[in-house]
């Protein structure tokens, strides 16, 4: 008895995945839409049973649209979760390059470049509260090195800038 028990239960443990699309060899191949047991999706191209191409990978909100190479996010694409969105370049599933990403909580942006997914050279950053002031700042590995500010007064003051190094 204890044995149909556990039949029973045995569907509901089961992992349910779907994919839609398009096979070749018993891969997926081309276009196809791909449903995970955790409800997340991607559709899009696929190369040998790997995210290939262009497509849009959703996990219950966080969501990454653009290119795939083997499976990662690579060249250039728009993740997007509850905390912001990221425009811009990427690499090894990592941002890497150039791109913005403007925070929806704390009401920033930074244009700028990105190395293994930080803040790494050059870049601007803009706060939604002083659209004015934009503030020139230089990272390495993620690690704030040098804040420029910019701040245009009426006349007949004259622009001045405040840099701040650490």
């Amino acid at each position: 008895k204890d044995k149909d028990k556990d039949k029973e239960a045995e569907p509901a443990k089961m992992k349910r995945v779907m994919y839609d699309g398009e096979w070749v060899k018993d891969k997926m191949q081309g276009h196809g839409f791909y449903k995970m047991a955790s409800g997340a999706t991607y559709s899009g191209m696929w190369n040998n049973s790997e995210r290939h191409g262009k497509g849009v990978f959703d996990n219950n909100g966080v969501k990454y649209t653009g290119d795939w190479k083997r499976g990662q996010r690579s060249q250039f694409g728009t993740y997007e979760d509850e905390a912001g969105f990221f425009d811009g370049e990427w690499k090894d599933d990592k941002r890497n390059g150039t791109g913005t990403y403007t925070s929806k909580i704390m009401g920033y942006k930074y244009e700028g470049t990105w190395e293994d997914d930080k803040m790494n050279g050059d870049g601007t950053f803009t706060f939604e509260t002083r659209k004015d002031t934009p503030y020139k700042v230089s990272y390495k590995a993620g690690s704030l090195v040098q804040c420029n500010s910019y701040r245009t007064f009426p006349p007949p003051l004259p622009p001045q800038k405040s840099i701040f190094k650490s």
